[in-house]
């Protein structure tokens, strides 16, 4: 273990991050929150960007979020586009959010066209921490696709690691993110841009269909921090041996119930095969 590593931040300049910290501290005292949630970790820095169509009239938001015009949506669709959240903000965000929705766009609707992305930052990650992230990440990709469903899966816009040749890149991490797919389903290329992607030192997870269901929304994030947590726990080389001495569908659900505490989905939904297939990629991808 080296001492003082430098992480993302230390090494690559990033825009500066605009919270609004006093604007929307005043708001979160004075909202008192329909649906409370805590998340495993409050502090964690996350962005959601939330595709909706039918929604013609323009929203003037005076916290949180900003809309845009996204024209892969049709019926009127937008994006709506939250700043830089603390996880303890997110519950007042997306309360806001909806009923904003519902008062100026009371038939908004989330069609197969619509999706949910989640922006983790990472800017205070090592290169190692950022590796380890991305191999956990691979070995229980199915656990988020469970949660998202196939239709997700076998969407262009949202494609698999398991499918591509990508992991390669983790070898020159630094170097070849930069060519990293903008589709896949764990985008990489925002952490330090590329033709398609800002530069703005985050990780995009891009599995989730449209919704505002705080059930499903709020554990959803609820695993991305949870694998952020974990990735804390294992250097690189320990991990990859790990990875390469996991024999038993014990052993695999031992290691998936340590990552995902809270989040750990019951047998019935996740299988011996999901974790096999997973692993085994993993391993010839590396």
């Amino acid at each position: 273990i080296t001492k003082n590593p430098d992480t993302l931040e230390n090494i690559f300049s990033f825009p500066l991050l605009n919270l609004q910290n006093r604007k929307h501290t005043a708001f979160t005292q004075n909202y008192k929150l329909k649906k409370p949630f805590t998340f495993v970790n409050n502090t964690t820095l996350l962005g959601i960007e939330l595709e909706v169509e039918q929604c013609p009239n323009c929203i003037d938001f005076e916290y949180f979020w900003t809309e845009t015009i996204d024209h892969s949506l049709r019926n009127n669709g937008k994006e709506y586009i939250s700043i830089p959240l603390r996880a303890k903000q997110i519950p007042y965000a997306i309360e806001y959010l909806t009923d904003k929705l519902d008062y100026y766009n009371p038939m908004y609707k989330f069609s197969n066209r619509c999706s949910t992305h989640i922006h983790l930052n990472v800017k205070d990650f090592t290169e190692e921490r950022l590796k380890v992230f991305i191999l956990l990440y691979s070995i229980f990709e199915k656990h988020f696709f469970n949660i998202a469903g196939s239709r997700r899966e076998s969407n262009i816009f949202c494609v698999p690691l398991y499918k591509t040749e990508e992991l390669e890149k983790t070898i020159n991490l630094l170097t070849d993110i930069s060519i990293w797919n903008k589709y896949n389903a764990l985008n990489l290329g925002c952490i330090l841009g590329s033709n398609d992607n800002q530069k703005i030192g985050t990780i995009e997870f891009r599995h989730l269909y449209g919704t505002l269901d705080t059930d499903i929304l709020y554990p959803w994030i609820n695993s991305i921090i949870e694998l952020r947590l974990a990735s804390l726990k294992y250097s690189y080389v320990d991990l990859i041996y790990k990875m390469q001495t996991l024999n038993t569908t014990s052993e695999y659900v031992a290691l998936y119930k340590e990552v995902f505490k809270v989040t750990a989905l019951p047998l019935t939904f996740i299988t011996k095969l999901d974790f096999e297939s997973c692993i085994t990629t993993t391993k010839l991808s590396l």
